[in-house]
Parts: structure tokens; sequence; C-alpha cells
């Protein structure tokens, strides 16, 4: 209990201390740690191959996810394949008096899912396979239009960049959670 006396660091201590003790009372489980079952959420990320994708942007979005995912790089026999649809998009947001755009909005918007790859039939390509998790991830970024067109596409490059770094996180954030929530649900 607090009392004048007591210095303040003491009873920010104590705080602090109480809280820590309530988290797992309150059902919170850490991400990356390794859960009272011996499970950890690298394990399962590390073990997904992700599907290669042909356009620019969803490259960028491939290759920021194995650095997430997998950075010990992506395995040859992954139990789990992460499939990509990629679609980049933008509108003017900010028009002078003279109808001049100065400033375009970027939206970078990913399809995924990640499906059991031993469910993949090669012979058969019209069963399709058990998709294990599935969802959108979008972001949105924006750049300034200027006069030189080599300074107008090196700018939207730049926005589609960040956007696509922005997705990637989205994309990991979700399949970790989703990873954990099904370890702890079983």
């Amino acid at each position: 209990m607090w009392s004048p006396e007591m210095p303040i660091g003491r009873t920010a201590a104590a705080i602090v201390a109480i809280v820590l003790l309530a988290l797992p009372a309150c059902g919170f489980q850490p991400v990356y740690g390794t859960q009272a079952n011996g499970y950890a959420a690298q394990d399962v990320t590390a073990a997904i191959r992700i599907a290669p994708i042909k356009d620019r942007v969803g490259q960028r979005i491939r290759n920021e996810l194995i650095r997430q995912l997998t950075p010990g790089g992506e395995p040859a026999d992954a139990p789990y394949l992460m499939r990509l649809q990629v679609q980049v998009s933008e509108r003017d947001i900010f028009a002078r008096t003279d109808r001049e755009v100065d400033r375009v909005s970027v939206t970078v918007t990913a399809h995924f899912q990640v499906i059991d790859a031993a469910t993949l039939n090669p012979a058969d390509p019209g069963t399709p396979p058990t998709v294990i998790y599935a969802d959108t991830a979008f972001a949105e970024s924006s750049f300034n239009r200027f006069a030189s067109e080599f300074a107008n596409i090196r700018a939207r490059q730049d926005a589609e960049n960040r956007a696509a770094g922005e997705v990637a996180l989205f994309i990991r954030n979700q399949i970790v959670a989703a990873v954990v929530a099904g370890a702890n649900a079983g």
C-alpha cells in the first residue's frame, strides 16, 4: 500500500511487479517465447515457403516476408506454402487550382493464403489444397508529383516500396497471431 513516506521508485516497482504477475492470469501469452507445451511460433513461421510472384511490388513483399518469417532462408521442403496476389492502385489526393496533381496516393493490397503443401496434387491441379489461413493486407503511401518524369517514377517506386514493407509486416503479424492462437486453442 502506498504511503507518503514510501519513495516513488518503490511504488512504481511494486506496481510493475503486480502487473507482470497478473498478466498470465488474464490469458496473456508471449508471441515469441516458448509456450508451456514446448511450442514456439518461430518454428512454424520458419516452415513457410513463399511462392514466387512476378511483379516488382509483389517481389518486394515476398522478399520482406522471407526476411521476417524465415531469416535462415526458406526451407526447400516446407510443410506450408504461402501464395500472394498483389494489386497496386493509385489516386490523386491533392490538386492545385490549375488542376495539376501535386500529391498521389499509392495503395498496395495483398491477398494471401497459407496452404498445407502436402495437399498440393501436381497430378490433379484442379483439386484445391487445404487452406490453413487466408486474409487480405493493404497499406497506403503517397508521393509528391514533380516536373521531372524521372523524379515521378522514382517517387512512385519509393511510395510502393514503403507500402509493400507495411503490407509484409501486417502479413507477418497476422500469421504469427494465427499460429499462436491455434497453438493455444489445441
